[in-house]
C-alpha cells in the first residue's frame, strides 16, 4: 500500500475504527436540536463505494466539484472522489448559479457533485453536468467491478483562497501538503479515537477541510456535522455531544460570546484553535472568563495548507501571537525591498516547507511573483519577537506599505475595548497627497443607542490621531469564510 497516498492512509486508519461513529448530524427543530443522525465508518466507507462505482462507470474526467454543506453526503463523496485519483475542487455550497457556472468554467470541472437539497436552489442549472450523490444505491456484490485508480498525483485538491484583498485564487494540493497538515493537525490538536470535533467551519475552506475533516479521517475521531452557523446550536452541541475540540475563526468565536450562559456550556473543551485573521485580544478575554476555555491562536494560508504556526499549548501561549512556526516550517521576514529586517521589526513573511502548495491553477501568472526557489511570499506583514513568538498585523495590500506609523490593527484593539462594539475596521484613507496617513473607522454596534457614547470614546481615546472617518455600519463586508474584506470599505 502507498503511504504516500493520503486514500490509503485514510482507508487504512479508518477500516480499523469500522464500527466507530464517525460522524454525528444533528436534528434541529425550532432552533433547537432534537436527535441526530450517527453514521460508522463503515457506513461511510459502504457509500464511498457506491458513488465511486457510479462515477467511474461514466466517462472520464480529470476534475470534479463537490458542491455540498457539512452534511451526512460529504466525507463518502470525498473518499470516493480520491479513490479515482480525481482533482476535488470543493465549492460553497451557497453560492448562486452565475458564481457557480464561473468557478466550473474558470477550474474545467467535468461533473458536480451535489445532493437533491442542495442544487433544488439552482433550478435553472444544466442537469448534465450534476451527479446527485444521494441518488446512488448499488448492491455490495458489485463492488467487485468496482474502479479506482492508484497513480499517484501531483494535484488532488484544488482550494480557493478566501479573497479578502480582492478575487480568489485556486490552489493546487498535493498528498503531500494534505497529509502533512493533516498529521500537523492530529498532533497539535492531541487527536485520537475518542476525540469529538465540531464541524462548523466549511470543509470547502481549506481551514476547514484539513483542521476538521482530514485530521479526523486519519485519528478515526468523531465529527459533529453543522451545515450552516448558528451560534446558538453550536453551544448546545458542544454541550449535548461533549465536544472536545473546536477550531473557528474570530467572527464564529464573537457569535458565541453573548449566547454562552455560564461556564458549564462549553466544559467539555480541551482545544479553541481561532485562525482566519487575528482575534481581538479583548475578545479572546471576554471569551475565556465566559467559558473557561482557553483560545490558542494559530496562522496559515491557503497557499500553505492553513498550517504553518501555532501557539503550542495554553500555559506557554503568547496572547495576541499566531505563535511559534510549525516544525518543517522555515521563515523569513522581509521589507517590501526584499531585504532582511532585524528581529523585532514589522516585515512581510515568507515560507518554506511541505506544507506549500505546488502552485496557483488560476490566476497561472500569480506563480512566478508569489513562489520563489521554494520560498512562498504570503504578504502578510508580521515580526517576530526574542521568544520566537510572531504576531500578525495584517495584509500588506490592506496597509499599502510597512510604514514606521500605528497600524490599523493596533487601532482596533483599542476599539473593541469599548464594549459596545460587536465587529470593527479600520483602513488607511485615501488622503495620498498627506504625508501622514489617515484613518477610517467602519463599525458595527450591538446597540444604535449607545452612538453617541462611542463618539464620546473615539475623541477620548482616539484623540491624537489624524481620523478621516468614523462610519456606523449595520453589517460588515465579508467573504463567504467570514472574513471582512476591507477592500470592500
Amino acid at each position: 500500500m502507498n503511504m504516500k497516498n493520503f486514500y490509503n492512509l485514510a482507508i487504512n486508519r479508518i477500516e480499523k475504527e469500522s464500527e466507530r461513529i464517525a460522524q454525528i448530524l444533528p436534528i434541529i427543530k425550532k432552533g433547537r436540536i432534537v436527535g441526530e443522525q450517527k453514521f460508522k465508518w463503515k457506513e461511510i466507507i459502504l457509500r464511498s463505494k457506491e458513488i465511486q462505482l457510479y462515477i467511474g462507470r461514466k466517462s472520464f474526467v480529470k476534475r470534479i466539484g463537490i458542491f455540498l454543506p457539512n452534511n451526512e453526503h460529504y466525507l463518502p463523496t470525498f473518499l470516493a472522489s480520491l479513490a479515482l485519483n480525481l482533482e476535488i475542487i470543493s465549492i460553497n455550497p451557497f453560492l448562486t448559479l452565475e458564481e457557480l457556472n464561473k468557478i466550473i468554467k474558470i477550474n474545467k470541472i467535468g461533473y458536480v457533485l451535489t445532493d437533491s437539497k442542495t442544487i433544488k436552489r439552482l433550478r435553472k442549472i444544466n442537469r448534465g453536468d450534476i451527479i446527485l450523490v444521494d441518488k446512488i444505491r448499488h448492491k455490495e456484490e458489485h463492488f467487485k467491478k468496482i474502479y479506482s485508480n492508484t497513480k499517484l498525483k501531483d494535484i488532488i485538491v484544488i482550494s480557493p483562497t478566501s479573497g479578502t484583498s480582492g478575487s480568489s485564487k485556486w490552489v493546487g494540493l498535493s498528498n503531500k501538503n494534505i497529509i502533512w497538515a493533516s498529521n500537523k493537525y492530529k498532533e497539535i490538536y492531541k487527536m485520537n479515537k475518542k476525540s469529538i470535533i465540531i464541524a462548523a467551519l466549511p470543509f470547502y475552506y481549506n481551514y476547514g477541510m484539513f483542521a476538521n475533516l482530514t485530521s479526523s479521517i486519519l485519528s478515526g475521531s468523531s465529527i459533529i456535522l453543522l451545515q450552516k452557523w448558528n451560534p446558538k446550536i453550536v453551544v448546545q452541541a458542544i454541550k449535548r455531544y461533549k465536544v472536545n475540540i473546536f477550531s473557528g475563526s474570530p467572527f464564529m468565536y464573537l457569535d458565541i460570546i453573548p449566547k454562552i450562559k455560564n461556564n458549564r456550556d462549553l466544559k467539555s473543551l480541551e482545544i479553541c484553535d481561532v485562525g482566519g485573521t487575528p482575534m481581538p485580544i479583548e475578545k479572546i478575554k471576554e471569551f475565556e472568563i465566559k467559558s473557561g476555555a482557553i483560545i490558542t491562536e494559530g496562522y496559515g494560508l491557503t497557499e500553505t495548507t492553513s498550517l504553518t504556526h501555532f501557539n503550542p499549548h495554553a500555559k506557554d501561549r503568547e496572547i495576541g501571537s499566531i505563535g511559534k512556526k510549525i516544525k518543517g516550517c522555515q521563515c523569513k521576514i522581509l521589507s517590501v525591498e526584499n531585504r532582511p529586517v532585524k528581529r523585532g521589526d514589522w516585515g512581510v513573511l515568507w515560507v518554506k516547507g511541505p506544507m506549500i502548495a505546488s502552485k496557483y491553477v488560476y490566476p497561472k501568472e500569480e506563480n512566478i511573483r508569489r513562489f520563489k526557489n521554494g520560498w512562498f511570499n504570503t504578504e502578510d506583514v508580521v515580526k517576530v519577537d526574542k521568544n520566537n513568538f510572531y504576531f500578525l498585523m495584517g495584509r500588506l495590500s490592506d496597509l499599502n506599505s510597512v510604514p514606521q506609523q500605528i497600524f490599523p490593527r493596533t487601532i482596533e484593539e483599542k476599539l473593541y475595548k469599548f464594549k459596545g462594539v460587536k465587529e470593527c475596521a479600520v483602513i488607511f484613507g485615501k488622503l495620498e497627497h498627506e504625508k501622514i496617513k489617515n484613518y477610517e473607522i467602519y463599525v458595527v454596534l450591538r446597540n444604535s443607542a449607545i452612538k453617541n457614547q462611542f463618539f464620546k470614546f473615539i475623541k477620548s481615546d482616539l484623540g491624537d490621531l489624524p481620523i478621516q472617518k468614523v462610519k456606523i455600519l449595520k453589517k460588515m463586508p465579508k467573504t463567504y469564510t467570514g472574513k471582512i474584506k476591507k477592500s470592500n470599505l
